[in-house]
């Protein structure tokens, strides 16, 4: 008998769009009947749109309008257990084998009708430097303790769940974050040529690092004055980065605020390696992204990244560190058939090993017994 799934993504923008419909693809391939449940604003709605048409017979979409600010939030959080009721008798009455929620969001637990099984992703074991909010924290663990199995990216974090949510082992398991096809042009193929440019990508927070790469830039120009640092996401830049910014400007290539899905693939063709100088991490969407490019990453050993850095794909240094940082990109780019090499494992790493159709089976084999 097919899986009846009911999926529960209420995000609007961002890699959790993309996370979700991949899966949600790939469980369709699988015969696999899916309810998804999604905001009514998220951002590849044409996606799923196409996707409802092309699987008319076995994806039933449910839009529901979400918040777009924080008075939006507000009311939705005082009332959206009655207001979404329409919602839960809809998923009782598609009658799922279980719900899934790939990514936690912050109305999700107003969703969770009683009786029915909960597999949740938790992708971050807690918030970020810079981020952590006590509400947050609290929606968060309410869906979280509605649920009946967890998901985690890396094996590092199964520990933590169990003894965090007391969770038992045998109900927590290891998605690993699948390839970021979604984002590669037609008929996409790597040159493997080096075009003396690496790349900071995402979000701008001070978790990310970004004043630990930019402190290590005058050190690595010093040796490849040809070096350029691209910087491309949203968030707030501090002062000491503005201060270092204006320091390195001939170096720097800066595309600041949303990234459009239709502009990251001219971002990340053009550069030979990819830089996350975190210093926290529980894991990253861009270490796949990277490698369905085709492009090594420069990444520190926090969290579980080195999970996702298979052997010869790149390369870990320490956080918070910025020589050391500099010292490994310098001896890249001494070495660049190392940089070639590597682009190319991380290619195929990419497309033969970290596929959704992967993450589909995983999902689908341990959730037999519900």
């Amino acid at each position: 008998m097919n899986k009846r799934i009911t999926l529960i993504y209420l995000g609007r923008k961002g890699a959790g769009t993309t996370y979700s419909i991949e899966m949600v693809k790939n469980l369709l391939e699988k015969n696999c009947l899916l309810q998804c449940i999604l905001s009514q604003k998220i951002e590849n709605i044409k996606e799923w749109n196409k996707l409802k048409e092309q699987y008319s017979q076995s994806l039933f979409i449910e839009y529901t309008e979400t918040y777009t600010n924080k008075y939006s939030f507000l009311i939705k959080l005082i009332f959206g257990y009655f207001k979404y009721a329409s919602i839960r008798t809809k998923i009782v009455k598609f009658n799922p084998d279980f719900l899934y929620i790939p990514m936690l969001t912050l109305l999700s637990c107003y969703f969770l009708p009683k009786n029915f099984p909960v597999v949740t992703t938790i992708h971050d074991i807690e918030q970020h430097l810079g981020e952590k909010n006590p509400l947050i924290t609290f929606l968060y663990n309410k869906t979280i303790k509605q649920s009946n199995k967890i998901i985690v990216l890396s094996k590092k974090f199964i520990e933590e769940v169990h003894i965090k949510y007391k969770f038992k082992k045998q109900d927590i398991f290891v998605i690993p974050h699948a390839n970021f096809t979604y984002y590669l042009p037609d008929n996409y193929t790597p040159t493997y040529q080096l075009h003396q440019r690496i790349l900071f990508f995402g979000r701008i927070h001070p978790y990310k690092g970004l004043n630990v790469l930019l402190k290590a830039m005058p050190l690595i120009v010093e040796k490849i004055p040809s070096l350029q640092l691209r910087i491309a996401g949203n968030g707030k830049i501090t002062q000491e980065e503005k201060a270092l910014i204006q320091t390195l400007t001939p170096h720097l290539d800066l595309h600041i605020g949303w990234i459009d899905d239709k502009d990251i693939a001219n971002l990340i063709k053009d550069t030979d390696i990819i830089i996350l100088p975190y210093i926290e991490a529980s894991q990253s969407g861009v270490i796949p992204l990277s490698y369905s490019f085709g492009k090594m990453v420069v990444a520190t050993n926090v969290g579980g990244l080195s999970e996702q850095i298979f052997e010869n794909t790149g390369i870990l240094v320490h956080p918070n560190d910025s020589k050391e940082l500099a010292n490994a990109i310098i001896k890249l780019y001494e070495h660049p058939d190392t940089i070639i090499q590597m682009n190319k494992k991380a290619y195929y790493t990419a497309h033969n090993i970290l596929t959704w159709e992967h993450s589909a089976h995983l999902l689908l084999d341990n959730t037999k017994d519900l």
